[in-house]
C-alpha cells in the first residue's frame, strides 16, 4: 500500500448518478458544518441522500444469522445523528438493497463471507453505477484484496471515517480523491494504484457513540434473548485471533452506558437472556465489578441471565462470586486446547492445560454452566496432541462439567500470525476463494469431508486422517451427550 496523495478526476459513471442526485437538490441558504478530514464542510441541509447498509451473509446455514448484525447497526446510529439528511436504509438481503434504489451503498463483511460481499457488489453495480463502500474486519486487515466493484474501502473502525467520507461525496458532488486522501481511514485505487489515507486513531471514549436502534438493524426479531458489546478489543493477543489487530486497543463503555443499554433491552424489549460478546469485559475487574453491582441494585438480575466470555488465567473465587451475582447462565471459556505445546504455539499467555482444566473445575464448584471453545488442526499439532484434547473434552461431557462445546478448524484470518505462516507457505494470498473458510455444518457431526475444500493447516496429518479422527470422538461425545457441540466462526 501507499500512503499518496490522490489525483482529481472527472466524476465516473458511479459519480454521475450520485452528482444528478446532489445537482438536483435545493441548495437553500440554511447550512450545518461537518468536519471531513483536515478541514470544515459545508454540508447543504436540503440534500437528501438514501445510504443502503447491509453485511454480506449466508443463507444456506441453519441459525447462521440468529443474532441481529451490530456492526452496521452502529454505522447506522452514528450516521443517523451527525448526518440527519442522510436516510439510512438498513437491509438483510441483497434484493431489499436492489429494491431501496439508494444512492449509496456499504457493504460490511468477515473473510468467511467476502465472495458473498464481492458477488452482491457487482450486482448493484451492474445495476445502478453508484459508489460503493466496502468495510468490516475482512478489507480493514487485507485492504488489498479490494476488488475492483468496490470504490472505496473503510479501514478499521468505521463510525467517524463513515461520516466524513458521506460529507465528502455530498460536498463534492461524488468522489473526489483529492479530498478523499484528506481522510485518515480509507483505501482506494486511482489509476490502478493502491492509496490509503492512514489508520485512523481509535475512538478514545466509546460512549460519544449513539445508543443502538435495535429495531431496525438487521434479523433484530422480537425474541427473548440478546447480546451486546461493551468494550472493543482484547488484553490478549492469541496468534489465530484478528481482534487485536482490527482494534488495536482495549476500551470499555462507561458503566453508565452499559448498564442503559442492558436496561433498555430488559425494559423495553421483554429481553431475559442477554450475551456479552465481549471478548473479554471481565478483564477490567473494576469496571466488571460497577457493572454488576449496578445490575443488582436495579433489580436486573432478577428479571435476566446473563452469557459472559472468560479467559482460564482470570477464572478466581472473586470472578466467580461476581459471576453469581450477575445470574450468569453461562460462561464461555476459549481453551482452544488441552496441550501445553498448542496452547504455547498459539501464544494463549499465561494459560495451560492445567489451567484450562482449573476454571472448569472452579466454575463447577459454584454451580455455574461452563461452554468451552476449541480450535483443532495447528501446523503442529500431532494426532497424539489432538487426542489429547479429545480425551479431555470427553472426560469433562461425561462429568458434566462442561454443557456443551464450541468447535472450529483453525483458518487463517487476515492480520494474524497464522495468516502469515500460511502465507509464506503458498496457501493463501489476497486473491483467493473465500468460500474455503466457510464451516459448513453447525451441529455435532462431521463439518468437512473430503470433498470440502476448506482449508487445512494441520501438517502432521492428511486430510482424512485429521477427519477420522474427530469424527470417531464426535461418536464418542454424542453417546453421552446428545447436544453436546456447536460448530463456530472465529
Amino acid at each position: 500500500m501507499h500512503n499518496t496523495r490522490g489525483h482529481f478526476v472527472e466524476p465516473n459513471n458511479s459519480n454521475q448518478i450520485l452528482a444528478a442526485k446532489l445537482t438536483n437538490s435545493d441548495n437553500g441558504d440554511n447550512r450545518t458544518t461537518v468536519s471531513t478530514g483536515t478541514k470544515e464542510l459545508q454540508d447543504l441541509s436540503a440534500i437528501k441522500l438514501r445510504l443502503g447498509l447491509i453485511s454480506a451473509t449466508r443463507y444456506d446455514i441453519v441459525d447462521y444469522n440468529r443474532l441481529e448484525f451490530l456492526g452496521i447497526g452502529y454505522i447506522a446510529s452514528y450516521v443517523n445523528e451527525k448526518l440527519p439528511n442522510v436516510e439510512v436504509i438498513l437491509c438483510e438481503n441483497i434484493y431489499d438493497i436492489l429494491k431501496s434504489k439508494p444512492d449509496i451503498v456499504g457493504i460490511g463483511s468477515i473473510t468467511e463471507n467476502y465472495g458473498i460481499a464481492i458477488t452482491w457488489a457487482r450486482r448493484i453495480k451492474n445495476l445502478y453505477k453508484i459508489p460503493i463502500i466496502i468495510g468490516g474486519v475482512h478489507i480493514s486487515l487485507l485492504p488489498e484484496s479490494m476488488a475492483d466493484c468496490f470504490d472505496i474501502a473503510v479501514i478499521g473502525e468505521g463510525e467517524l471515517t463513515t461520516v466524513e467520507l458521506l460529507s465528502s461525496l455530498i460536498y463534492n458532488n461524488g468522489i473526489n480523491h483529492d479530498h478523499l486522501v484528506k481522510i485518515p481511514g480509507l483505501y482506494f485505487k486511482y489509476c490502478g494504484r493502491p492509496i490509503f489515507t492512514g489508520n485512523r486513531k481509535p475512538i478514545d471514549d466509546l460512549d460519544n457513540l449513539p445508543h443502538l436502534q435495535r429495531s431496525s438493524i438487521p434479523f433484530w426479531r422480537k425474541r427473548e434473548d440478546a447480546h451486546i458489546f461493551s468494550s472493543r478489543g482484547c488484553p490478549y493477543k492469541c496468534n489465530f485471533c484478528s481482534s487485536t489487530k482490527f482494534f488495536p486497543t482495549y476500551r470499555t463503555h462507561s458503566v453508565k452506558y452499559i448498564i442503559d443499554e442492558i436496561e433498555s433491552l430488559v425494559r423495553d424489549n421483554g429481553i431475559n437472556n442477554i450475551t456479552i460478546m465481549d471478548d473479554l469485559l471481565v478483564a477490567d475487574r473494576k469496571k466488571f465489578s460497577a457493572v454488576v453491582d449496578s445490575i443488582e441494585e436495579k433489580g436486573i438480575s432478577a428479571k435476566c441471565t446473563f452469557n459472559i466470555l472468560l479467559r482460564a488465567n482470570i477464572v478466581d473465587n472473586e470472578l466467580c462470586k461476581l459471576l453469581k451475582r450477575l445470574n450468569t447462565f453461562s460462561a464461555v471459556i476459549g481453551i482452544e486446547s488441552f496441550n501445553d505445546k498448542i496452547l504455547e504455539y498459539y501464544n494463549k499467555s499465561g494459560v495451560t492445560a492445567k489451567i484450562n482444566q482449573a476454571a472448569i473445575d472452579l466454575l463447577n464448584t459454584f454451580d455455574i454452566p461452563v461452554s468451552c471453545c476449541f480450535i483443532f488442526g495447528a501446523p503442529i499439532e500431532t494426532k497424539y496432541d489432538l487426542i489429547e484434547t479429545l480425551i479431555n473434552i470427553y472426560i469433562n461431557l461425561r462429568d458434566n462439567k462442561i454443557i456443551s462445546a464450541y468447535w472450529s478448524i483453525l483458518k487463517p484470518y487476515p492480520g494474524t500470525e497464522i495468516w502469515k505462516y500460511a502465507e509464506n507457505k503458498g496457501l493463501v494470498d489476497n486473491v483467493f476463494d473465500w468460500d474455503r473458510y466457510v464451516q459448513r455444518c453447525f451441529d455435532k457431526n462431521l463439518f468437512f469431508s473430503t470433498s470440502n475444500n476448506e482449508i487445512m493447516l494441520c501438517e502432521s496429518m492428511d486430510r482424512h486422517e485429521f477427519m477420522s479422527i474427530l469424527n470417531y470422538w464426535f461418536d464418542k461425545f454424542s453417546t453421552i451427550k446428545r447436544n453436546w457441540g456447536y460448530g463456530h466462526t472465529e
